[in-house]
């Protein structure tokens, strides 16, 4: 039985063998930002690897629309060049099975069944979990009979078979929320950093990150440096961020970080690329975010006036 360093040894040492070149998941639940980061470290192998996802809940639970635009987008983007693919079950039963097959071609090598899902908080050590080694090719057949009941995440009808719900906003702010400013400690907005990250030579203009103070980076609120989570703004838009910069003082979002910037500049209504001064965060209402955690992937971001 396996319960420490499940994350190695399901998830990582598998794939180093010269014959694997596929890996075959059924989850009950599942976040892209979790599997974002396994395709990272994949991706740092250099060899073609096909990851193949199926969600097991979905059928009677939904799925979280954040979570979903979220798989999405690793299944359009090849990312790290790992060929990410990720299919929901849509008939009746539910799978809550959690299993993982790794296969040379269609040829099942080695497998784990147990209760770990396809999450950060399952493959951590903030809780316990057990997996066993499994016969491959059942696993693999499993597999095979499960994804006869499934939809592609990315096929334009899945949003009528499976259920996309909206995550819920707290009524008002609690002990799981902290308030970040878009101010310097003198009350300016920064001139070369922060919102305004991108008003240097040959930058893109938008980009943009938002300062954690030091006082809250110690709490331990957000994630690990360069661990990426899942943030639902208050206008319902959706995006991958991560701690960066020196000692992970700063949120960005991930792919580009300019995409944070842009998406502050209209909401205040300033021009993409524009410099942000006190003056415009003034007019708009606001000169804070406020975050809101959700669990260890999901952050709520308010920005609303």
């Amino acid at each position: 039985m396996l319960i420490t360093d499940l994350y190695n040894d399901i998830l990582i040492k598998p794939a180093q063998a010269p014959e694997i070149d596929r890996l075959k998941i059924i989850s009950g639940f599942a976040t892209g930002n979790f599997a974002g980061d396994h395709m990272k470290q994949l991706g740092l192998m250099k060899k073609p690897l096909n990851v193949e996802l199926i969600v097991g809940m979905t059928s009677s639970m939904g799925i979280e629309r954040g979570r979903h635009l979220i798989l999405q987008n690793l299944a359009r983007d090849i990312p790290h060049n790992i060929n990410f693919s990720c299919r929901y079950v849509c008939d009746a039963p539910p799978v809550h099975a959690k299993a993982y097959c790794w296969c040379s071609g269609e040829k099942p090598i080695s497998a784990f069944v147990g209760s770990a899902n396809y999450t950060r908080t399952a493959f951590s050590t903030k809780q316990t979990e057990a997996m066993m080694d499994a016969d491959a090719g059942l696993v693999a057949a499993f597999h095979e009979s499960v994804n006869l009941r499934t939809i592609s995440c990315l096929e334009a009808g899945v949003a009528d078979r499976i259920t996309l719900t909206q995550t819920r906003w707290p009524k008002e702010k609690s002990e799981h929320s902290v308030e970040l400013s878009l101010l310097t400690r003198h009350g300016d907005t920064p001139t070369a950093s922060g919102i305004n990250w991108g008003q240097r030579e040959n930058r893109n203009r938008d980009q943009a990150y938002i300062n954690i103070s030091a006082e809250i980076n110690k709490t331990g609120f957000f994630p690990e440096r360069r661990v990426s989570f899942a943030v639902e703004t208050d206008d319902a838009q959706n995006f991958v961020m991560v701690r960066a910069q020196d000692s992970g003082k700063g949120l960005h979002t991930t792919n580009s970080n300019a995409l944070l910037g842009r998406y502050l500049r209209k909401r205040m209504g300033v021009s993409s690329g524009e410099y942000v001064t006190r003056q415009h965060l003034l007019a708009y209402g606001r000169s804070t975010v406020t975050f809101t955690k959700i669990d260890d992937e999901t952050y709520l971001m308010d920005f609303s006036v």
